[in-house]
């Protein structure tokens, strides 16, 4: 069996994976590709040949929803790489000596846990709700075009995402319990 600080580890791993690859997707042009792969489109810039430029929507309904995408994305991956901090804060934290004997300092590592777990579900949540709104308001879905890599990218980060919180958070509650050996949390 795996001791607590391993597991933090492995989802700790998970996360952090999880918003590089959820950075490069939304940085990458590749969300859309031409048949012939001599365009490419992103969340934010539009490649034709090697020429890019920032990308606009020429229709209204295509243009609210690229709005719509651009920021959804973008506060996915705000709340992905503020939630590592918070992690990163937490297991700092969670070491000092005062920790076992001051009541608000456990108090406020419960607050530090719960607040990293909900950024990094908000972040896979937003990022997965954006790349839905792309794909249902500026993709054509015709057969001119294909889904590229940055797709695969932001839909892997969201799972890796995800899976690593619920790693974390179920040894953070374990290991708080254990520090302040009470059942109530």
């Amino acid at each position: 069996m795996l001791s607590g600080g391993a597991v933090i580890r492995i989802g700790f791993v998970m996360t952090l994976l999880g918003v590089i690859l959820q950075f490069i997707g939304v940085a990458t042009v590749n969300w859309q590709v031409s048949e012939h792969g001599n365009s490419t489109l992103g969340v934010f810039t539009r490649c034709d040949q090697d020429v890019c430029r920032d990308f606009i929507a020429n229709n209204p309904s295509m243009d609210a929803h690229l709005t719509c995408s651009k920021v959804l994305v973008v506060i996915g991956l705000i709340s992905g790489v503020l939630s590592i901090m918070l992690t990163i804060v937490y297991e700092v934290s969670v070491d000092f000596p005062i920790t076992h004997l001051v009541d608000i300092v456990h108090k406020s590592l419960q607050g530090t846990a719960l607040a990293a777990f909900l950024g990094y579900v908000i972040s896979a949540f937003f990022s997965l709700v954006g790349l839905i709104v792309w794909v249902v308001g500026v993709f054509p879905g015709n057969s001119r075009f294909q889904l590229g890599y940055s797709v695969v990218f932001l839909l892997t980060s969201c799972l890796l995402v995800f899976l690593g919180s619920v790693v974390i958070i179920g040894e953070w509650l374990f290991v708080l319990k254990k520090i302040c050996r009470c059942t109530s949390l």
